[in-house]
């Protein structure tokens, strides 16, 4: 496969396992691409795509900086598979099976020890450190799902210091993208997935005005799914203070859009 089909193909795949984030799905276009090592296997053949194009040309800094993303986003997409994982998981359980639940603890927690064993250093800079702080997201990210689909009954905000995290990378973020994130989100496939969960969870008034307020402005610019994940966690507080307990996040996206809202 070459470098731009490959490409292509990662983004999918990460599109595929998104959507399935709060709902179990086929997994058709990561089993199409043959598993976790056929996604990897097509990252590597394409994340030095514009190196081969430019060739000589290519400034060295750039080189630098796809060598050093290289790692963090094969670890993206790790974790990216783990959201669909976690979602199946589910359902085995709510059907009566389900025994992977150590297995998924398991790799959340070398994921865990291997972005502690990452420290911020002056090497990430630019581009790399972006993809660092989405990195992080994204592994609150699954954080927060395993708490909420595979510990349902725990009590409300118990994945709070996750969610917490997540806003403040978010808000790294912000910084580091300057004027371009007062109207524009970041520009990666996985957003705004980090927001919405941390919107659900986090226990802070302040902080899920602040992830809600950045919703809203998105969805001028980035397209109805931002409106839509706006409308979705509105719903999700509006259960939850009802209810006084977790609310399946299933349940109440399936009713916005028939389901497709990330």
């Amino acid at each position: 496969m070459g470098g731009v089909r490959s490409r292509v193909s990662t983004w999918f795949c990460t599109l595929e396992s998104k959507a399935y984030a709060f709902q179990p799905g086929d997994g058709a276009i990561l089993a199409a691409l043959g598993g976790q090592e056929g996604l990897i296997s097509a990252l590597r053949s394409s994340y030095d795509t514009l190196q081969k194009v430019y060739s000589v040309t290519y400034p060295d800094e750039e080189r630098k900086a796809d060598g050093l993303q290289l790692p963090l986003l094969q670890r993206m997409l790790e974790i990216t598979i783990l959201l669909s994982d976690i979602t199946q998981e589910k359902s085995q359980l709510n059907g009566g099976g389900g025994g992977g639940i150590s297995k998924i603890r398991a790799s959340l927690n070398a994921h865990a020890q291997a972005l502690d064993a990452v420290s911020e250093s002056e090497s990430l800079a630019g581009r790399v450190r972006s993809t660092w702080l989405v990195l992080l997201a994204l592994y609150n990210t699954a954080e927060i799902s395993f708490s909420r689909n595979l510990h349902p009954s725990e009590p409300l905000h118990s994945a709070n210091a996750f969610a917490v995290r997540i806003i403040q990378v978010a808000q790294k973020l912000d910084v580091l993208r300057g004027k371009a994130s007062l109207s524009t989100p970041p520009p990666t496939k996985i957003w705004p997935l980090p927001l919405v969960m941390a919107a659900i969870e986090v226990r802070d008034p302040i902080y899920r005005e602040w992830a809600l307020h950045k919703l809203e402005t998105y969805g001028g610019t980035a397209g109805q799914q931002y409106t839509l994940a706006k409308v979705f966690v509105e719903r999700m507080w509006e259960r939850e203070e009802e209810a006084e307990r977790r609310v399946d996040c299933a349940g109440v996206i399936a009713d916005i859009n028939d389901g497709m809202v990330l």
